[in-house]
């Protein structure tokens, strides 16, 4: 698999929008060409590419015969398997590691669930493979998103290429010079000046776990912007996945600002439907209900990332500290008047002080998910002085 952001890669950029915006073509003809330059990305790594084509196709038969509890139940085990696999196949089975990793596998899982489910709603209007495989494979969102939702795609297309104007073609350049550096400039300098070794200790280690959150940061949105510049140029604009997560209040508003796209679908497939589900079937008390569901979907959000221990802790420190969250808030609604609740949302004090905790809370979370469970509790405890 050709690496995002390599010569190739933009080569075949340049070439993909060039020919969208200067050959008259239909978007039937436009979807064949977004394939054929995920295809080409696939060029150096052709089994990798057959084997996502593979998993794209048991979608599509997942998604026409899942209507009942038992097959939806084994098309979702099936899928999370190859997901597994396909993440981490390479460490499980080295005899596949020329085929494994798949990359853009996590996305494609996605998508592929949200249309098995959407599909079994009736909420989808028929399609074809060639829609089918476009949306599954999109060329701009391949490496990393953002999730696109089926009824998102359509729009673009069925609907004719906006034109592109100057404004609209300088925005889009703008957009993709942003990205370009945060994701090699800024993000590639951080690493290249701290490689984050974490050996330091007091507040030289609290400063490197900071700048290691705001790496991440950088690198992914510096992604994303780059990603919502080329669909500006060819005409299929993603959804924004980023909204200044780091300057949260708290970890609720963190989750509706980071990954947008990632958080609202773990919402709309695991948290609400779960949610209902404990409080329906098994009576569950609202508050009791919720917290499992927080746990749940936050757990798999780290399995989503990666299948590993530690990224599974890491997504159960975010279901945790949205609990927490959410029975801070109860208490302020039980100690405070209305009128004192006002004031403290409007206390600028309140405010700075919560975003720095929200803050601090992610950029150690990192810490759980990047290095094994023993290593980042020695990191931990060498930030707070309980361990030399």
């Amino acid at each position: 698999m050709v690496e995002f952001g390599s010569l190739f890669f933009w080569i075949t950029t340049v070439v993909l929008v060039l020919s969208v915006r200067l050959l008259p073509l239909s978007g039937a003809q436009r979807s064949w060409l977004f394939l054929a330059a995920v295809a080409a990305l696939h060029s150096g790594s052709p089994l990798g590419g057959f084997a996502l084509l593979c998993v794209a196709l048991y979608g599509h038969v997942a998604m026409r015969f899942a209507q009942t509890q038992l097959l939806l139940v084994t098309h979702l085990v099936v899928l999370t398997t190859l997901l597994y696999f396909g993440i981490r196949g390479a460490d499980v089975a080295p005899s596949f590691a020329s085929i494994l990793p798949v990359v853009g596998l996590p996305y494609v899982y996605l998508r592929v669930i949200h249309l098995i489910l959407e599909n079994r709603a009736n909420r989808l209007e028929s399609f074809g493979i060639t829609q089918y495989l476009t949306y599954l494979l999109p060329f701009h969102q391949f490496y990393a998103g953002p999730i696109e939702r089926f009824s998102e795609f359509r729009k673009n297309y069925k609907n004719d290429l906006p034109p592109l104007t100057n404004k609209s073609t300088l925005d889009a350049l703008d957009r993709l010079t942003n990205g370009m550096v945060k994701y090699y400039v800024l993000s590639g300098l951080l690493v290249s000046s701290l490689d984050f070794e974490f050996g330091g200790s007091g507040l030289s280690l609290w400063l490197e776990v900071s700048l290691q959150a705001i790496h991440v940061y950088l690198n992914f949105s510096g992604y994303m912007d780059m990603v919502i510049g080329i669909g500006m140029l060819i005409g299929w604009r993603p959804p924004e996945n980023f909204n200044w997560p780091y300057f949260s209040r708290n970890i609720l508003v963190f989750w509706t600002r980071w990954h947008i796209t990632l958080s609202n679908w773990i919402r709309d497939y695991i948290f609400i439907p779960l949610n209902i589900h404990l409080q329906r079937e098994y009576r569950l008390a609202p508050l009791l209900a919720g917290a499992i569901s927080y746990i749940v979907s936050m757990v798999f959000c780290g399995f989503w990332h990666r299948p590993t221990i530690s990224f599974a802790l890491w997504g159960a420190l975010q279901g945790g500290a949205i609990i927490v969250c959410k029975l801070y808030e109860l208490a302020l609604k039980r100690m405070l008047s209305r009128d004192a609740r006002k004031a403290y949302q409007a206390s600028r004090i309140a405010a700075v002080t919560s975003g720095v905790v929200t803050f601090q809370f992610i950029a150690i979370s990192f810490v759980f998910a990047f290095n094994d469970i023993g290593v980042a509790l020695n990191i931990v405890e060498r930030m707070f002085g309980m361990s030399p």
